[in-house]
């Protein structure tokens, strides 16, 4: 089963910090794992990729559900 998750408004290394805070807690309650060999992490706009989100890779673009994404609006348009 794929599941797709969007942590938005997240604009600093702390951020990235409350949010795996937030997984680690959903994981300890619920058992689930995320599997990071089969996660994808995008930096949309201006997003310094230099910032670790949870040891998952960047990509530059991807495909969810047939809709193609990049890291802006206008090539994502372009690409679908």
């Amino acid at each position: 089963m794929a599941v797709i998750a969007c942590a938005d408004d997240v604009t600093s290394q702390q951020d990235i910090l409350k949010t795996q805070d937030t997984i680690d807690n959903y994981a300890a309650a619920s058992g689930a794992r995320i599997n990071i060999t089969k996660s994808k992490a995008m930096a949309v706009g201006a997003w310094d990729t230099s910032i670790n989100v949870i040891n998952t890779p960047y990509y530059t673009e991807m495909k969810i559900l047939a809709i193609h994404l990049t890291s802006t609006v206008h090539q994502s348009a372009k690409n679908s």
